[in-house]
């Protein structure tokens, strides 16, 4: 490792003042669900009640003894925080045409040079951390469960997998590709409501993939609960969007005038631009809020007397160094962070398409 080769024009305090800029969860949706919070350690831990709190004490005698009252059931919940990174080069013939640019510069324009650079390069380690940590928390949404294999986690298994042992289950009526017969509204939704009240959990939310939603809403079914008077007396059936059917699941007591939450996102991670909310199951959770997204500072940012310039936004540390065999510089983003679905275990994920629990498949 040498100095960055960068670092003849912008010094560790401007790297540091350039990376403090960037607001790192600003259009991170994952973040809205699981906000982030802070460890001094690299374990994670959560308590969380799995049954009803809601117990009534009783009516007693007078001068007769209190009596006991049961414990609330609680789990906890608890795990290593991984650890992402992501490196990315700046190789020979592009450093060449840096350098050439760089040495045409006056100093004003020579900073600005290498402040865009740093800026790009700075961008992409952030973006793709943050891919990694959405992807994460959408798989544990939506399977109840977070896997690395070889395909997904570039050849480097991880030791990280986790299970959350939450509730998982087929389909209450005819699949949801089934468009005459199924009844997402009247059948899955109003018996997951039932269901979850039977443990003591008061859902108040339904999370799907765009496309499973795209399912639900070409149901015959849907698409007459969700008509408009005028489209009714019209006698036209059209596809009603999720603010429509949103609307009419307001007007539904019998099921907490639930609503529907959209997953629609495409992040690159073995090959193809897929979503991690997988298609054909439903999540029924409390809240929009399912837990938190524990870090910890990296060790990096400790370590002194370093070639590399770094600096720490948030939970992101970001380095920049060159090294001299081959000649390259390079822009690195490292995190020690897991989004854990703490909810897990007063939510339920439903599979519409099978009969029992198979991830949508």
């Amino acid at each position: 490792m040498i100095q960055s080769i960068m670092a003849t024009a912008v010094n560790e305090k401007d790297f540091s003042y350039l990376i403090s800029n960037y607001d790192i969860t600003d259009g991170v949706d994952i973040f809205n669900y699981f906000p982030l919070k802070q460890q001094n350690g690299f374990m994670w831990k959560s308590a969380t009640n799995a049954q009803s709190t809601r117990q009534a004490a009783r009516v007693i005698a007078r001068n007769a003894s209190l009596p006991l009252g049961e414990n609330p059931a609680t789990d906890i919940l608890r795990g290593d925080i991984p650890k992402i990174g992501v490196k990315y080069f700046m190789l020979d013939d592009e450093l060449s045409e840096f350098q050439t640019a760089l040495a045409r510069a006056n100093d004003a324009s020579a900073q600005q040079l290498v402040r865009e650079t740093l800026d790009d390069h700075a961008k992409k380690v952030i973006d793709m951390i943050n891919h990694r940590v959405s992807w994460m928390g959408l798989q544990g949404m939506s399977r109840g469960k977070v896997e690395f294999t070889r395909d997904n986690n570039g050849s480097v298994v991880s030791e990280q997998d986790l299970d959350y042992m939450m509730i998982r289950r087929g389909r209450y009526g005819a699949a949801w590709t089934d468009k005459a017969n199924a009844t997402p509204i009247t059948g899955d939704f109003v018996n997951a409501v039932k269901d979850g009240k039977a443990k003591g959990f008061n859902f108040k939310f339904a999370w799907m993939s765009l496309n499973t939603f795209a399912a639900m809403a070409a149901t015959e079914e849907v698409i007459k609960l969700s008509a408009s008077l005028a489209t009714n007396i019209l006698g036209a059936a059209y596809i009603p969007g999720v603010d429509a059917v949103n609307n009419a699941l307001r007007t539904r007591s019998d099921i907490n005038n639930i609503q529907i939450k959209i997953i629609d996102e495409l992040i690159d991670v073995d090959g193809e631009n897929k979503n991690p909310f997988i298609d054909n199951v439903v999540l029924f959770t409390e809240s929009e809020k399912l837990g938190e997204s524990y870090w910890a500072t990296p060790a990096d940012m400790a370590v002194k007397g370093s070639n590399a310039m770094k600096a720490l936004n948030s939970f992101i540390c970001v380095k920049q160094w060159a090294e001299e065999d081959p000649l390259c510089e390079i822009t690195a983003g490292i995190a020690n962070i897991i989004p854990a679905f703490v909810a897990s275990q007063r939510a339920m994920l439903v599979d519409v398409v099978n009969e029992t629990w198979s991830e949508g498949d």
